[in-house]
Parts: structure tokens; C-alpha cells; sequence
């Protein structure tokens, strides 16, 4: 925890040394109502990323009635994995 806060404090303060690094991405995986959707605006805060969520991606191409929404859509109410 510690490592992450003084990382933090460098790209807020604009070092040269973070400023030299390659964009950062931060992947988090976890069950439903593990935290991550609590911990990815903490984080995107902290390192000046934004949050892409998948949950997020997948329901606006529900909501968009697209085919890829409606295969999801479709596959999500079965309680079943996505195809890649």
C-alpha cells in the first residue's frame, strides 16, 4: 500500500522519473461486490488514468441494441461466460 501512495505523490508532484514511464493499466478481477468498482475511481485518481469497465462497455452495447448486445445480453441472463 504504501509503494502505491508514493507512486501517487510522484505523478501528482509531475517527476521527471514517473513523467518518462509508459501510460500505466491497471487491470482488477474479482467476483461481484468484491470492491473493484469501489477501488477504480480511487486509483484513477491517484494515478491520472481513466476507469474503462467491461460491465460498463457490455450494457451500453445492451442498451445500444447492438448484435454484440444482444449476444451478451443474451448470455448474461443464462448466467454464462462471454465469448471473446
Amino acid at each position: 500500500r504504501e509503494v502505491v501512495r508514493k507512486f501517487a505523490r510522484k505523478i501528482r508532484a509531475g517527476s521527471s522519473e514517473v513523467q518518462q514511464l509508459p501510460p500505466l493499466k491497471i487491470v482488477l478481477i474479482g467476483g461481484p461486490c468484491c470492491g473493484k468498482g469501489t477501488i477504480a475511481p480511487m486509483l484513477s485518481q491517484a494515478f491520472r488514468t481513466r476507469v474503462v469497465g467491461v460491465g460498463q462497455l457490455l450494457r451500453g452495447e445492451v442498451r445500444a441494441r447492438t448484435e454484440r448486445g444482444r449476444v451478451a445480453s443474451q448470455t448474461m441472463c443464462r448466467g454464462a461466460l462471454l465469448p471473446e
